[in-house]
């Protein structure tokens, strides 16, 4: 889902350029106006598609988490998936450029963000995957919903029935797997999170859009 809003994102932002570009050339508005009037219209329809699409897995799959939690994670990781595919669009030089620039920007932040099963996600990994790591979107809509399902949980009635083998071996409750998996944040946190990286890819698309406006000088 979160692939497939900020793909839309992308393919729409590329499509736009340009009549955008011949419009900001006649100064019918700023790159500001664009990116806000993208944002308004835009971001709430990704949101309302993941939300149908939560509500259909949350009832299809049986989960135990509230349904609200699972659609506020779906809408927050659409969301920022949309406004990075904003920000990607804004930066790259070219529609061509932003299309092909989309997915391997997609898949980093899809690879890592998973969790290992084995747990202890990110504590081994250099300062660069640290900080690509805390950036993906992924990771915090993967922890939400794990806090969602797992969060005061009982798996198992006694050490007899948990299972016993694999990184969550002897595990008997959902408390317990989260602290396997080394998810440390709670819901909250990590819907802050989703946030703050939908507001960082604006601002990232905005600050991209008043560099590359039409007419500008380069070096």
């Amino acid at each position: 889902m979160a692939f497939l809003a900020m793909a839309r994102a992308v393919d729409r932002f590329a499509k736009e350029r340009a009549i955008v570009k011949r419009e900001r050339l006649a100064r019918l508005y700023g790159g500001g106006v664009y990116l806000l009037s993208k944002a308004v219209t835009e971001l709430p329809l990704d949101a309302l598609s993941a939300v149908l699409f939560a509500a259909i897995v949350h009832k299809i799959c049986g989960l135990h988490a509230r349904r609200e939690a699972v659609l506020l994670s779906f809408a927050l990781v659409a969301t920022a998936a949309s406004t990075l595919g904003l920000a990607v669009g804004a930066a790259a030089s070219t529609a061509e450029r932003a299309v092909a620039l989309g997915g391997p920007v997609m898949i980093v932040h899809m690879l890592t963000g998973v969790i290992d099963p084995a747990g202890q996600v990110g504590h081994s990994a250099n300062q660069f995957m640290q900080m690509l790591h805390s950036l993906s979107p992924i990771r915090y809509a993967i922890e939400a919903l794990c806090v969602a399902e797992l969060h005061g949980l009982d798996l198992a009635r006694s050490a007899a029935d948990a299972p016993r083998m694999g990184g969550l071996a002897l595990v008997r409750s959902g408390d317990e797997v989260l602290r396997r998996l080394g998810v440390t944040n709670d819901f909250e946190s990590c819907a802050d999170w989703l946030l703050r990286l939908s507001a960082l890819h604006l601002l990232v698309a905005a600050v991209a859009l008043a560099v590359n406006a039409p007419g500008r000088s380069r070096p």
